[in-house]
Formats: structure tokens, C-alpha cells, sequence
């Protein structure tokens, strides 16, 4: 269906022998339900465009009723005009290249069958869980058994992921129309194929800084705070972000001595990353040596990601009037 310069799939629709089928238009635009592309009928929409293909050689014929408020009635056949049905192009895997996850995470693949008719239209089916899965290093990750297209992360490392789905194509038997000849069909495999990288959590990074400056302390004490986003990197050189949503993050901070300045009381917790893999974090020093003392207290502050400790620890140095994380 075609509205509002947006074109919204019904997929595949299953009829029996004789069966008639409606399907309500209106109901559909006002679910704003998106179809498997992530499209909507537009809510505002009041016409439109309806085209529909054959994916088998059998006779079908669609009837569209336009119903107006005042119940007036209009109606209109459609026979297809295509003499065979839509020949099967190809087969396209999602997520594209390059899809990332952590160590045993899980992801949804999905492979998009694309159909066209005699006329050159596309017409695109979600063909998961007919299409054959495989991956190319089972120690990085590997496809579930039971659920088509699941992939189960296991080590860091990339491996490409594939998706195979045969379909049929069709070509007249006798061209140029008309004839009755009927269709050829051909049956033919086609492959789609994805570059999978497994992260795995190593180190955590300062992206921006949120707001700094004088802390607020006790009567006899100065200090300074500052509040920043962090940004969860992995292991390859260069570090790579981690763009997860709810990984938990939490840290812990041990001062080093000489401690001048008595840092103490750190801000600790944990936090859940946004979908960019970042999350916020305040640092802070109330120091009854400030705000005179050019002293530091140096400091590390060490994290874990869904409880598992990453490798780099960070450098934190508190000053008087400044505080830095791993240099930033």
C-alpha cells in the first residue's frame, strides 16, 4: 500500500482454495502498527495506492471496495496483469555489516526475500525462518538450534554470518503476450551473507564533560566536581565503542598514597548504558586543604560490566580546582 509518499507491506498473505479475504485499510492506518520495515500508514492518510503480486501459479483475482462516510459505496476490480507471478530476486540479511554484540549476547538476524513482478515492482517478504543459517567461526559465535536466525555470541573475534532461501523464478513460456502458453519456473538458491564483530568489554572513556566547577562541601572544606558521560570501548586497537543498551556498569575507586589532599568518601555505584553504549558518572574532592593546596590525590577507579571486571583500570586525579580521568 501506497500513502503519503509512504509505502507500507502486508508480506504474505496465505489463502485457501475459494477463500475470500478483507482486509480493512483504515483499521490498519489507525493501529499505527509498523510493518516489518518499520513503516507506518501515515495517521492523516485518506488515499491511496493498493498493488498486490501472485507468488503462486494459480488465478487470483482482488477486489478493492472504497466505503465514503455517507456509506456510499465504490468499487472496483483488479485481475493481475502480470501473466506469471513474481520471480524471487535475492535474499537480504539484517542487521548489515558491520553487526556488533557482546560475549554471550544474543541477536535477531532476519533474511528479506525480495520479489518482482513483469511490471519491475519490488514486493519484500520476511523469509527467517525458512531461510538456512550458518556461521563461519563457531568459537565467536553460532545460530541457535531451535529459533531461525538467532545468534548466540561466545568470544571476541568477527565472523560472517549467511542466510540462504530458495525461491522460484518465473519467465512466459511463450513471449510476447498474448499466448497461453503459461509460466516457466525455475527454482533457484540465493545467499545474503553479514560481517558479525563480537566486542568484549575492556575500557572505559570520558566522552564529554555534562557540567564542572566548585564542589559543595562542609563548612572548612572546598573542593571541585564534575560530571561527565562515559563510553564503554572494547578490545581491538584502536578501541572500538560498545554500542549496547543495559549493560550494567559499576565501578569502585581506591586512593593511593601519599594521600595530601584526604581524598576520601568516593562516589561509587552503578548505571545501566543508553543504546550508544554511555552512561553519566559524577567525580567530585572535598578537601579541607583547598582550595589552597596545589596537591593531588591520585587515585583507581576500576569497573565491571554485568559483573565482569574489564582489564583497564582508570587513572583518576584529584586536584583542587580540576579533575581529570585517564588524562581527559
Amino acid at each position: 500500500m501506497l500513502a503519503g509518499g509512504v509505502r507500507f507491506y502486508l508480506t504474505e498473505l496465505h489463502l485457501a482454495p475459494h477463500e475470500t479475504r478483507a482486509i480493512n485499510l483504515r483499521n490498519l492506518r489507525d493501529a499505527q502498527t509498523p510493518d516489518f520495515k518499520k513503516n507506518k500508514i501515515p495517521a492523516a492518510a485518506t488515499e491511496g495506492g493498493v498493488s498486490w503480486i501472485r507468488l503462486d501459479e494459480v488465478p487470483v483475482t482482488g477486489r478493492v471496495v472504497v466505503i465514503s462516510r455517507d456509506g456510499g459505496v465504490a468499487s472496483a476490480y483488479d485481475c493481475c496483469t502480470c501473466p506469471c507471478p513474481a520471480s524471487y530476486q535475492g535474499c537480504v540479511i539484517r542487521p548489515p555489516p558491520p553487526s556488533c554484540l557482546g560475549p554471550h549476547a544474543i541477536m535477531q538476524c532476519s533474511c528479506t526475500a525480495t520479489y518482482q513482478s513483469c511490471n519491475g515492482a519490488d514486493s519484500y517478504f520476511d523469509e527467517t525462518g525458512s531461510a538456512t543459517w550458518s556461521c563461519s567461526n563457531a568459537s565467536v559465535a553460532s545460530f541457535d538450534s531451535t529459533t531461525r536466525g538467532l545468534l548466540h555470541a561466545h568470544a571476541a573475534g568477527s565472523a560472517t554470518i549467511s542466510a540462504s532461501y530458495s525461491g522460484i523464478k518465473y519467465q512466459v513460456a511463450c513471449p510476447p503476450q498474448p499466448c497461453t502458453g503459461g509460466c516457466i519456473a525455475t527454482q533457484t538458491t540465493d545467499s545474503g551473507s553479514s560481517t558479525c564483530n563480537v566486542q568484549v568489554p575492556y575500557s572505559v572513556g570520558v566522552v564529554k564533560t555534562v557540567v564542572q566547577g566548585a564542589a559543595s562541601c562542609a563548612s572548612g572544606q572546598a573542593g571541585w566536581s564534575r560530571t561527565v558521560y562515559l563510553q564503554l570501548y572494547d578490545q581491538n586497537t584502536p578501541a572500538q565503542p560498545i554500542q549496547i543498551p543495559l549493560i550494567n556498569m559499576a565501578d569502585s575507586i581506591q586512593v593511593d598514597q601519599p594521600n595530601p589532599l584526604g581524598a576520601g568518601n568516593t562516589n561509587t555505584g552503578s548505571h545501566n548504558t543508553d543504546n550508544w553504549g554511555q552512561w553519566p558518572d559524577t567525580y567530585f574532592l572535598c578537601s579541607t586543604a583547598c582550595p589552597g593546596s596545589a596537591g593531588e590525590a591520585d587515585a583507581l577507579q576500576y569497573w565491571t560490566a554485568n559483573g565482569n571486571p574489564l582489564r583497564h583500570a582508570n587513572l583518576v586525579i584529584y586536584k583542587c580546582g580540576s579533575i581529570t580521568v585517564d588524562g581527559k
